[in-house]
């Protein structure tokens, strides 16, 4: 997959031209936004100065309609903003990758991971990927997964990211799950279950990694049948890069990872300029090494 410099050139050539376009429409939205409270403040004003209370409801009822359709155009502009920019970044790059705004990973098979210990009674995604590297089919999207606090009633946050799956091309019995040592705290109750089940600690020679990662293997597990000894050091140098907490499990011939990730990809700003070059190579610096992941996974196994 084509390199962060590469990504550069098409930022230049192609999507800032689109960006460009997409500033247009949100500075025509800023401007409607700006004339309806200058109107809204004269309408208040007027009500006071003629002192006509009954006159009120003549001015409100219009400005309420406008003001429901000025915030539908903005969610409709938002919605429409990730969708256009993604669709570009894909057909950037070499692989066939199909995007959809709305779906998401079912709870199934985010629970089939065992990477949380959850009910997940909020469970919410979009920014759904399918596609296939090599022999490698995965998906992955965006999910805010939550929870009941065990102190009070408040919801809690789960899991929020990029959470991502992929089928195994050589299918395999067992199972290695890698959890961000940093995460040890939260995951109190996903490791008791884990161990509850048979696992058992598994050792890393790689240098560095078990300063940064926990890992556990299931009770008749053979750990270099699951996963190539090769690729701890690959999936160590991956979470350096991206400097996120990374979790993965390698389940009974899937491949589930998350990545947290507290704020939104790739969300269009309706007060401020859209037009960075930040805010889209974000996305394909992710994009770009989960798929590089994928690629060292396939060509290992």
């Amino acid at each position: 997959m084509q390199n962060i410099s590469e990504f550069r050139i098409f930022y230049n050539n192609v999507l800032h031209g689109q960006l460009r376009r997409l500033e247009r429409t949100r500075i025509q939205l800023l401007f409607l936004f700006g004339l309806s409270i200058t109107v809204l403040m004269f309408s208040g004003w007027l009500v006071y100065w003629l002192k006509m209370p009954a006159i009120s409801l003549l001015i409100w009822i219009p400005i309420t309609l406008y003001s429901s359709f000025l915030g539908w155009k903005m969610r409709q502009f938002k919605n429409s903003f990730k969708p256009k920019i993604v669709q570009e970044i894909l057909d950037f790059t070499p692989h066939q990758i199909t995007y959809d705004h709305k779906l998401f990973i079912p709870k199934e098979v985010f629970f089939a991971s065992q990477l949380f210990m959850t009910s997940a009674p909020v469970y919410r995604g979009e920014d759904f990927l399918i596609g296939k590297i090599g022999r490698t089919t995965f998906k992955m999207c965006e999910l805010d997964v939550r929870d009941r606090s065990r102190t009070d009633n408040r919801m809690l946050p789960t899991f929020r990211g990029i959470f991502f799956h992929a089928e195994c091309p050589n299918p395999f019995h067992g199972q290695i799950i890698i959890y961000p040592k940093a995460d040890k705290a939260y995951l109190t109750r996903s490791i008791k279950k884990l161990i509850r089940q048979g696992a058992q600690k598994l050792p890393v020679k790689y240098e560095g990694f078990e300063e940064r990662f926990m890992s556990y293997q299931g009770g008749d597990t053979n750990p270099d049948v699951v996963l190539n000894p090769a690729f701890y050091g690959i999936i160590y140098e991956f979470a350096n890069r991206l400097n996120k907490k990374i979790y993965l499990s390698f389940t009974e011939g899937n491949f589930y990872m998350g990545i947290w990730e507290p704020k939104d990809i790739l969300e269009p700003n309706i007060f401020s300029s859209n037009v960075s070059f930040q805010l889209v190579s974000e996305f394909y610096e992710d994009l770009y090494n989960v798929v590089s992941l994928l690629e060292d996974y396939d060509r290992l196994h």
